[in-house]
């Protein structure tokens, strides 16, 4: 497992990245819904507050891997932005339950959702796994 880096007041490190981004978006939305480069655009609405990702079995495997991931921003009904403790940016497909890597900061995340640019292969997780 993992072990979780934290800030000065003992929170996550996901949260204080997180927390940058909701401090400066949070409740603007931009970009729009179209074709893109690579796939569809999106348009993105940020949270006013960071949010920690549900622990559910998926989940809780890629955070064993990254540590904890907060949302910051919601595409279309079924696509969450999320950063990890690294400051690295990943985007959360519900329809299909994959994570994919965005970009290693928040501008290079936003031009791959905004432009559309061709996204990272899924991380792994443990569904593939025998029981």
């Amino acid at each position: 497992m993992r072990r979780e880096a934290v800030d000065l007041q003992g929170r996550p490190l996901a949260i204080f990245h997180a927390k940058q981004v909701t401090d400066e978006f949070g409740g603007l939305c931009v970009g729009a819904e179209g074709p893109g480069q690579a796939m569809a655009t999106s348009r993105i609405c940020f949270y006013r507050e960071p949010q920690l990702l549900a622990a559910a079995t998926r989940v809780r495997f890629w955070m064993q891997q990254l540590g904890p991931l907060v949302a910051v921003g919601q595409g279309h009904p079924d696509l969450l932005v999320c950063v990890d403790g690294s400051g690295r940016f990943y985007v959360h497909l519900l329809p299909n339950l994959s994570l994919h890597l965005l970009g290693p900061s928040f501008g290079p995340a936003m031009e791959v959702l905004l432009l559309g640019l061709e996204l990272s292969e899924p991380i792994p997780d443990d569904t593939e796994r025998p029981l």
